[in-house]
Protein backbone atom coordinates (compact mmCIF):
# COMPACT_ATOMS: atom_id res chain seq x y z
CA UNK A 1 0.00 0.00 0.00
CA UNK A 2 1.19 3.64 -0.69
CA UNK A 3 1.80 5.74 1.85
CA UNK A 4 1.90 9.63 -0.12
CA UNK A 5 -0.41 11.13 -1.38
CA UNK A 6 -2.49 9.18 -4.80
CA UNK A 7 -4.58 12.07 -5.73
CA UNK A 8 -3.84 15.79 -6.54
CA UNK A 9 -5.35 18.80 -4.59
CA UNK A 10 -8.71 19.79 -5.85
CA UNK A 11 -7.91 23.83 -5.89
CA UNK A 12 -4.40 23.82 -7.12
CA UNK A 13 -4.04 26.76 -9.53
CA UNK A 14 -2.17 25.11 -13.13
CA UNK A 15 -2.28 28.80 -14.55
CA UNK A 16 0.52 30.05 -12.20
CA UNK A 17 4.32 30.29 -12.90
CA UNK A 18 4.96 26.90 -11.01
CA UNK A 19 1.85 25.40 -12.31
CA UNK A 20 3.47 25.94 -15.82
CA UNK A 21 7.06 24.87 -14.70
CA UNK A 22 5.38 21.11 -13.18
CA UNK A 23 3.95 20.74 -16.26
CA UNK A 24 7.10 21.80 -18.45
CA UNK A 25 9.06 19.59 -16.28
CA UNK A 26 6.38 16.39 -16.16
CA UNK A 27 6.78 15.94 -19.86
CA UNK A 28 10.48 16.85 -20.39
CA UNK A 29 10.78 13.37 -18.14
CA UNK A 30 8.69 12.35 -20.85
CA UNK A 31 10.60 13.29 -23.60
CA UNK A 32 7.68 15.05 -24.66
CA UNK A 33 9.98 18.27 -25.30
CA UNK A 34 7.73 19.82 -28.06
CA UNK A 35 5.04 19.45 -25.35
CA UNK A 36 7.15 20.51 -22.65
CA UNK A 37 8.20 24.20 -24.10
CA UNK A 38 5.44 25.84 -24.24
CA UNK A 39 4.42 25.52 -20.15
CA UNK A 40 8.19 26.16 -19.22
CA UNK A 41 8.33 29.45 -21.63
CA UNK A 42 4.22 30.26 -19.96
CA UNK A 43 6.07 30.32 -16.66
CA UNK A 44 8.80 32.62 -17.32
CA UNK A 45 6.31 34.84 -18.67
CA UNK A 46 4.22 35.03 -15.68
CA UNK A 47 7.79 34.84 -13.55
CA UNK A 48 11.25 35.76 -15.68
CA UNK A 49 12.87 35.34 -12.68
CA UNK A 50 11.46 32.08 -11.35
CA UNK A 51 14.68 29.37 -11.23
CA UNK A 52 13.70 26.09 -11.81
CA UNK A 53 12.21 27.77 -14.98
CA UNK A 54 15.12 28.97 -15.78
CA UNK A 55 16.86 25.53 -15.50
CA UNK A 56 14.59 23.42 -16.96
CA UNK A 57 14.58 25.76 -20.22
CA UNK A 58 18.52 25.43 -20.47
CA UNK A 59 17.90 21.95 -19.94
CA UNK A 60 15.09 21.87 -22.84
CA UNK A 61 17.31 24.03 -25.19
CA UNK A 62 20.86 21.71 -24.50
CA UNK A 63 18.56 18.03 -25.35
CA UNK A 64 17.79 20.31 -28.24
CA UNK A 65 21.40 21.20 -29.11
CA UNK A 66 20.67 24.55 -28.69
CA UNK A 67 24.20 25.43 -26.86
CA UNK A 68 24.55 28.74 -27.01
CA UNK A 69 20.77 29.27 -26.16
CA UNK A 70 21.50 27.21 -23.48
CA UNK A 71 24.46 28.27 -22.00
CA UNK A 72 22.26 32.02 -21.78
CA UNK A 73 19.45 30.53 -20.16
CA UNK A 74 21.24 28.73 -17.47
CA UNK A 75 23.84 32.05 -16.77
CA UNK A 76 21.17 34.00 -16.02
CA UNK A 77 19.85 30.95 -13.63
CA UNK A 78 23.11 31.19 -11.64
CA UNK A 79 23.05 34.88 -11.47
CA UNK A 80 20.27 35.42 -9.26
Amino acid sequence: MLSRPVKTIDNFDWDTSYGHYLKGRDLMGFRLYDQAEPHIKESLRLNPNYIPSLVELARLYFYQMKYDSAFSVAKKSIIY
